[in-house]
C-alpha cells in the first residue's frame, strides 16, 4: 500500500520543525523571502483501489489579502510514481472570477511535472503581480511541495 510520510514531509518542508502550526496541523516556512502555510495533506486511495491521491492547501499568512489560497492535487500510481499534478489558486481580488485553475498536468516524473505546472502557474500569475508581488512566488512554492510531497511517498507491503 502505498502513502505519505507526514513527519517527514513536515520536517522536509519546516526545515525540521515540522508541523508547528494550528495546533500541529500546518507547517510555516519562508520561500524566496514570502512565507506561507501548508496544512497537513488529505490522502485518498485512486486509481483502482492502488493508488493514492494526495491534495494539500498553500496559504499566505505574511500578508493580506489572507484568502490568496492555492489547493495542490497529485495523483501518485501503485509504485508510489507521481502521475498528474494539479493546482487551483484563489486570488483576493475583489473579483469572485479571480482563481487561477490549471488542468491536470503529467509527465515523465516528478521533476518534469512539477517544473511545467510551475511554468503554467507563472504564466497564469503574470497579470496579477502588480498589486501583490508576493503571488508570483506561488509557481515556486508549489513546485517545491511536489517534489517534498513526492519525496516522502513509500510502499509499505505490511499495509497490504
Amino acid at each position: 500500500m502505498i502513502h505519505v510520510n507526514i513527519d517527514q514531509l513536515g520536517a522536509l518542508l519546516n526545515a525540521g520543525y515540522g508541523w508547528d502550526q494550528e495546533d500541529g496541523n500546518a507547517a510555516s516556512y519562508q520561500n524566496n523571502g514570502f512565507y506561507y502555510k501548508v496544512w497537513k495533506p488529505d490522502t485518498s486511495v485512486s486509481y483502482g483501489e492502488k493508488g493514492l491521491f494526495v491534495s494539500t492547501r498553500i496559504d499566505r499568512p505574511d500578508t493580506p489579502p489572507r484568502s490568496d489560497c492555492c489547493v495542490l492535487m497529485l495523483w501518485f500510481d501503485d509504485q508510489g510514481t507521481l502521475i498528474q499534478a494539479g493546482a487551483y489558486i484563489n486570488l483576493d481580488t475583489g473579483d469572485p472570477a479571480d482563481g487561477v485553475s490549471f488542468s491536470t498536468v503529467t509527465g515523465a516524473s516528478a521533476e518534469d511535472i512539477a517544473e511545467d505546472l510551475r511554468k503554467a502557474i507563472a504564466a497564469q500569475l503574470q497579470q496579477y503581480l502588480v498589486d501583490r508581488p508576493g503571488r508570483a512566488n506561488y509557481s515556486n512554492v508549489v513546485k517545491r511541495n511536489i517534489l517534498d510531497v513526492s519525496a516522502c511517498i513509500s510502499l509499505d507491503s505490511s499495509r497490504l
